[in-house]
């Protein structure tokens, strides 16, 4: 809205909500890694007290967002804005829970990469049942990104303008991948 004839300001709220994921036949399975990984436990979607929901989400992400636009003389603007951004989370993220046992199940083929062949791969004696996990955390908790800019125009003469600004953004909490078994570097690895 305007304020004066020399300052315009832009404010609003945004409220965003994340619904957990759900599978209409509970084939959904995550790790429950609070108490470690040594202590993990298998949760399987609508068994043992398990809800439907692998996650829960965050109930708590308002995104203010203000800009303003400011003219102190003739042929001069300052403007600016500020913002709050919540990360999306993606819908196959919370399908990978499909890949989890016992929904799925993978093998790790064990040999030195000469002796193995389409052939002989999955004999008894090369194939390890180790399973493999997908694992989402129990508080899905969505990165945040604030942006933020300003910027100074100013005519010079007609059709040049001078124009300095200054774009920023900054991320807390950014959805990433924790490899939680990766073997130490050293022989063998």
């Amino acid at each position: 809205f305007r304020v004066t004839s020399r300052l315009t300001l832009n404010i609003g709220v945004r409220y965003e909500y994340s619904f957990p994921g759900t599978d209409q036949r509970n084939h959904m399975a995550n790790l429950d890694l609070s108490q470690g990984v040594a202590n993990a436990k298998l949760l399987i979607a609508g068994q043992n007290g398990v809800g439907a929901t692998l996650f829960k989400a965050d109930g708590k992400e308002f995104a203010p967002r203000f800009g303003f636009a400011y003219s102190p003389a003739d042929k001069w603007a300052v403007r600016g804005g500020y913002g709050i951004f919540y990360q999306l989370i993606t819908q196959n993220q919370f399908l990978s829970l499909h890949n989890n046992p016992p929904f799925s199940n993978g093998y790790t083929v064990i040999g030195d990469g000469s002796t193995i062949t389409i052939n002989n791969a999955l004999v008894t004696g090369l194939v390890a049942n180790v399973p493999s996990f997908t694992a989402l955390s129990q508080y899905m908790k969505p990165g945040m990104i604030q942006q933020f800019s300003l910027g100074v125009q100013h005519e010079l003469m007609n059709n040049l303008m001078l124009d300095v600004g200054y774009v920023g953004n900054r991320g807390r909490d950014i959805d990433n991948n924790v490899p939680i078994n990766t073997p130490t570097p050293g022989p063998g690895t």
